[in-house]
């Protein structure tokens, strides 16, 4: 009895005894390399998994985290400085020397601060207000309404790191 099932099931393609293609099933063929596609995209991804658990537990891996955290948190500090200081720029300068050192250190702790509270889980924009409130309160002769428009602008692009 001859075996008429097909050699290769999967390219789905029936073969004579000569080895020579003989009846090609349509649609079957894309199929097959659709899932040989499929299959090399989850072996490369399972690969890059791998490699990047075997990165963490290598020693020293924990190091270059740290650093690099350490390197956002202080990237992000200087994006709080900057915005904090956006458009105060011409009063800074009308400023007095003594003033101006007052503005700048109080500025430094708020921006720390504030990165501070960015990492915490819970951030309360209330807060955030409030401390450049305090800052800004520096300044002398400041319109009270002002002074909480700014706050609160400064406060929402602040924020807006935080995502």
């Amino acid at each position: 009895m001859s075996d008429l099932r097909p050699k290769n099931l999967d390219i789905g393609k029936f073969e004579t005894k000569e080895g020579i293609p003989a009846v090609e099933r349509p649609g079957t063929p894309e199929k097959g390399r659709e899932r040989e596609s499929r299959s090399a995209e989850n072996r490369e991804r399972k690969e890059v998994l791998e490699d990047l658990r075997r990165l963490e537990e290598a020693p020293g891996a924990g190091v270059v985290q740290a650093t690099n955290r350490q390197q956002r948190i202080k990237e992000r500090e200087k994006k709080v400085e900057r915005t904090l200081e956006s458009g105060l720029e011409e009063i800074y300068i009308g400023l007095d020397p003594e003033k101006q050192r007052e503005f700048r250190t109080k500025g430094e702790e708020t921006a720390e601060k504030i990165n501070s509270l960015l990492d915490s889980a819970k951030l309360k924009f209330k807060t955030v207000v409030e401390l450049i409130r305090k800052w800004l309160l520096i300044i002398p002769g400041l319109n009270k309404f002002f002074l909480e428009k700014e706050a609160k602008i400064k406060a929402d692009e602040i924020l807006k790191l935080r995502e």
